[in-house]
């Protein structure tokens, strides 16, 4: 238990204040969950970095439960990978129960590395649904608990399928109606798999990408971006955090 939550009390204080305006008094008042209401894709931006699940620091959380009982839980910052967490679940009045599989790693045996490992543990979380159905209150204890809005993930909107070009880094987004992608720039490349969801009114890329490492084989990692099209779709602007990056589309 002790790996999968690590939290600053000062921040899990800011944390809650940020959320609270979008969550009803009802957040609190649940006796327990089922797994109806808990089954989807959840994600929580937070504007103040902490210490997260297996003590990476991060700036947003992702939960995904699926109805076969599959749990995958990320965390990034400034839109790249910290941490990451794959097992099953079952439910237990107001607790998940967590059988977890593989951790998401940085580094194995001290070395670069960018992959799942095996890590067999549990941890009971908390959690706690609101009354509209579309907040998840998550964490270690119901003192300390993330809250994260329930999103849809869907596929890439057509007016950002194409080329695009950054002549300020010569980086090259290849987006295919399909989802799928591939990015280049001098001495690097990765591809992978979009899928697009709607936050707080932005639209933002949830990416599963593989690139190459220090370690054989293809690496498996995620990243999230908030994106934006100009008024005539022939320029898409990408934050990681507080990080913009503007692209051309080619004709």
């Amino acid at each position: 238990m002790k790996k999968l939550f690590y939290l600053l009390s000062l921040v899990l204080v800011g944390a809650i204040v940020i959320f609270s305006a979008g969550c009803s008094d009802d957040d609190d008042d649940a006796a327990g969950i089922t797994q109806d209401q808990i089954v989807g894709t959840w994600i929580g931006f937070y504007d103040t970095v902490f210490e997260g699940p297996n003590g990476a620091d991060c700036d947003a959380i992702f939960f995904d439960l699926d109805v076969a009982g599959n749990i995958k839980i990320l965390s990034f910052l400034g839109g790249e990978p910290a941490a990451g967490h794959k097992g099953t679940y079952s439910i237990e009045g107001d607790q998940i129960m967590v059988s977890l599989t593989h951790d998401w790693a940085e580094k194995q045996n001290d070395e670069h590395y960018l992959n799942w490992v095996e890590a067999l543990y549990e941890v009971a979380i908390y959690a706690a649904i609101s009354s509209d159905g579309n907040v998840l209150t998550a964490g270690p204890s119901e003192e300390e608990a993330w809250q994260l809005n329930k999103i849809e993930l869907s596929d890439i909107d057509d007016g950002f399928i194409g080329d695009w070009f950054d002549d300020g880094t010569d980086g090259l987004w290849k987006i295919n109606t399909s989802g799928s992608y591939d990015y280049s720039e001098p001495d690097y490349s990765e591809s992978g798999q979009l899928e697009q969801f709607t936050y707080d009114g932005n639209i933002y890329f949830l990416a599963n990408t593989t690139y190459t490492s220090d370690v054989d084989g293809p690496c498996d990692a995620y990243f999230v971006c908030r994106v934006a099209l100009n008024g005539a779709e022939d320029e898409m602007t990408i934050w990681f955090g507080e990080y913009e990056m503007v692209y051309t589309l080619m004709p």
